[in-house]
């Protein structure tokens, strides 16, 4: 589940029944109730989660995977592997025997991205219920296989729906759901930006959208009881992240670990090993999951590979096993206190974290501070030790022109588009915009000559420049006036060819072709002369290399560019745009 914040379940003391059928299934099995995600993000979480790292390379998906269909690099990782001790855990079941299988609908979760490629198959749902329904029909069809099925479900994440639901009081109208909803289509994530009576709508819609997720994971559930699996099969319920619905003037997610954003749910359920009706009110964390599951499973674990978690079932008997603390992302969390930077809160009296005493107790902050680096420095130590490559990837990927350095930096002004800038570059850094990226407007005079550098493997590429313009589709580099060289001795030649990627509305994107470069320093460096010879405004927003002589997959499969427009409408749903 998506953005689930545990203290809204039933099952966890909430004071409505937002969880009926989740309530009967942890019946069955045991409740985690002081569980924390060592995230307050999905970009983050879901690695920690699947590789049991409070460090994690590499990242497992970015938002911008989908849109371009080639991965998405930065030069500060690009040289990074995983260490060599992590796993992943369907990897690691997949190797045990188990037949492995995403269902989801999230828009991060796409095709190019890697935890896709971690799974033996992969199933896309628009909806909630269809996701459930692909995950029963699957299991249905592979009953007698032995089989890890890992299905995320967006709900209760935003949007949220326009209708009522039963958590909503009566007296509240239909066009007040209206206006609140489009408050925060309009951006609306901070409480200030809400009246109270607004907020008590999102709370009450939120509790909707967990009570329709809620069902669908009962339908789950049933099914596998019916098939005859339940008895064998261990059935976890937990979140990537919880959820601000308020709370320190915040929405939504990421930011600080406040528990309304870290507190999340972990319900396990195996009848054949895990006694029913059990709660562990120990501290636990999301690394511990993937341990859980080796133990429960008895697997055997490969030689020279590491979990930072532990597993948790032995805190059903044995509750003096606990931790003595959690790190939810950057912060640490006993059972009376947390500290992250410049807060302290005593948890256990305060749980709401409505008065910072990190003035009344330093001594108890700087202790907790030591506590925390002490725990985190070798992890740290290893993320920043993992094994260096010096290989270009073995796929096509692309840079943001955002990651590369720009000379001379007196031909160009970092500033947003709408600020009305009197160079004729202009960079756009607005990463909430789609707009982002280095804008040639010539209507603000004659471009000078840039070189773009940025650090790359060393190894032959082919490179592309993608360009958006709007209006008319350049046929030839010499329509648009670009030109290209690699050292600053050769004359600047016209891209080769040019190759339309979509047109939409009134945009166009294409990419230029640049020749094949051999890189042997480390650094990849391109200049370019632009000047476009009607006047038109172009923007470069990144710059593809597609290695050479190591061995591709079959092709780059871009999105129709109805499904491009579509992702781009979930997207901005979502709050990710």
């Amino acid at each position: 589940m998506d953005a689930a914040r545990s203290d809204h379940f039933s099952c966890y003391g909430y004071d409505k029944l937002t969880t009926p059928y989740i309530d009967e299934i942890a019946k069955k099995g045991v409740v985690f109730h002081n569980h924390f995600s060592n995230s307050t993000c999905t970009e983050t979480s879901i690695p920690q989660l699947f590789f049991s790292r409070y460090l994690a390379t590499p990242t497992l998906f970015q938002a911008d995977a989908w849109r371009w269909g080639i991965r998405q690099y930065a030069t500060d990782t690009i040289f990074k592997q995983g260490d060599a001790q992590q796993v992943f855990l369907s990897d690691l079941l997949s190797d045990k025997g188990y037949e492995t299988v995403l269902f989801h609908n999230h828009q991060w979760f796409v095709k190019q991205s890697s935890i896709v490629k971690h799974f033996d198959a992969s199933f896309y749902e628009e909806r909630d219920t269809n996701v459930v329904s692909a995950s029963i029909d699957w299991i249905r069809e592979n009953r007698n296989t032995k089989f890890f099925a890992y299905c995320h479900i967006m709900s209760p994440h935003q949007p949220y729906p326009y209708y009522r639901g039963k958590f909503l009081s009566k007296a509240i109208t239909p066009n007040e759901i209206s206006k609140t909803l489009k408050k925060i289509d309009m951006g609306a994530t901070n409480k200030k930006d809400l009246i109270q009576r607004q907020l008590q709508i999102i709370h009450g819609l939120y509790d909707s959208k967990l009570n329709h997720t809620d069902r669908h994971i009962g339908r789950l559930y049933n099914e596998l009881e019916k098939l005859g699996l339940a008895q064998n099969t261990l059935f976890i319920i937990t979140s990537d992240h919880g959820e601000n619905l308020g709370e320190h003037e915040k929405l939504f997610h990421g930011g600080p670990p406040w528990e309304s954003v870290i507190k999340i749910p972990l319900i396990s359920v195996c009848p054949r090993f895990i006694p029913a009706g059990k709660k562990v009110y120990c501290l636990t964390e999301s690394v511990d999951v993937m341990p859980t599951i080796v133990d429960v499973l008895k697997l055997d674990f490969p030689p020279r590979k590491t979990m930072d978690g532990v597993g948790l079932f032995n805190l059903i008997d044995n509750p003096d096993l606990k931790k003595e603390a959690v790190f939810p992302a950057e912060a640490i969390r006993t059972e009376e206190f947390k500290y992250f930077m410049g807060h302290l809160y005593n948890v256990k009296d305060d749980p709401h974290e409505t008065e910072n005493i990190i003035e009344q107790q330093p001594r108890l902050a700087e202790e907790l501070k030591k506590r925390l680096h002490k725990a985190m420095r070798p992890y740290e130590d290893r993320y920043e030790k993992t094994q260096r490559s010096s290989l270009p990837p073995s796929e096509p990927f692309y840079y943001s022109v955002l990651e590369f350095e720009i000379e001379p930096k007196s031909e160009y002004v970092t500033s947003p588009i709408g600020s009305n800038p009197a160079k004729p570059w202009v960079l756009n850094i607005d990463w909430g915009g789609e707009e982002y990226g280095l804008f040639c407007i010539p209507a603000n005079g004659i471009p000078e000559r840039i070189s773009l550098s940025a650090p790359l493997p060393n190894g032959r590429y082919k490179m592309y420049a993608l360009l958006k313009t709007w209006g008319k589709v350049p046929k030839t580099a010499q329509e648009i006036g670009f030109r290209f060289r690699f050292d600053g001795e050769s004359p600047f030649i016209y891209p080769p060819a040019i190759r339309l990627v979509r047109k939409y509305r009134n945009n166009v994107f294409f990419y230029v072709e640049f020749s094949e470069v051999y890189v042997s320093t480390e650094e990849v460096s391109v200049q370019i002369s632009f000047t476009p010879p009607n006047k038109n405004t172009y923007m470069i927003h990144h710059i593809k290399f597609e290695p050479l002589g190591r061995k591709k997959r079959k092709g780059v499969e871009y999105d129709s560019d109805q499904e491009f427009r579509q992702k781009i409408e979930k997207l901005k749903s979502l709050g990710y745009m």
